[in-house]
């Protein structure tokens, strides 16, 4: 069996450190209630608030794994980059796909605070599987590394945007 290296490692620490970090971040607004906290911690139970609990963790997962691992001999700059975008896009859409399916759609009605729990952890699975793939198989040229590194950009600010001025859409309010 090939050994894993350091890069394929951190896909999978990266499931393990979003996870604990996101448990820390659910109660880090009650905890310290400010705007700075506010922007990436959630401050209510929304669907859109608990987004933030696998986004943010990943993000930093990732720029930490930047500086880790970009002086390994086979560490790959641009795919790394490029990988962020389907692992954080993934995880969101997942979550709040599986949200609204297991609570509201086709009648099943679940709303357990494991379930959550379960769907975020799945969440985090799927995104670091797809991530990896992306890192493995791209090959991205600096352009496509640039591009998902601006995508990344516009989305932070959309999350800090619709954090403090959120529309009265159903994901935005508190169930």
């Amino acid at each position: 069996m090939k050994k894993m290296s350091k890069t394929e490692k951190f896909y999978l620490w990266t499931i393990v450190a979003v996870n604990l970090a996101a448990t820390l971040q659910h109660f880090l607004y009650e905890w310290i209630p400010c705007n700075f906290i506010a922007t990436f911690a959630p401050v209510n139970e929304s669907v859109w608030e608990h987004l933030k609990l696998t986004f943010y963790p990943t993000l930093t997962a990732f720029f930490v794994g930047w500086f880790v691992l970009r002086n390994e001999g086979d560490f790959k700059k641009n795919d790394f980059v490029a990988s962020c975008l389907p692992a954080v896009t993934t995880e969101v859409l997942t979550i709040a796909a599986g949200y609204y399916l297991l609570h509201s759609g086709f009648g099943i009605g679940i709303d357990v605070m494991w379930v959550d729990i379960a769907l975020m952890v799945v969440a985090t699975v799927i995104g670091q599987i797809i991530a990896l793939h992306v890192y493995k198989r791209a090959h991205c040229v600096r352009a496509c590394m640039i591009g998902s590194a601006v995508i990344i950009v516009l989305m932070i600010a959309t999350f800090v945007t619709l954090s403090f001025v959120p529309p009265r859409l159903p994901i935005f309010i508190e169930p």
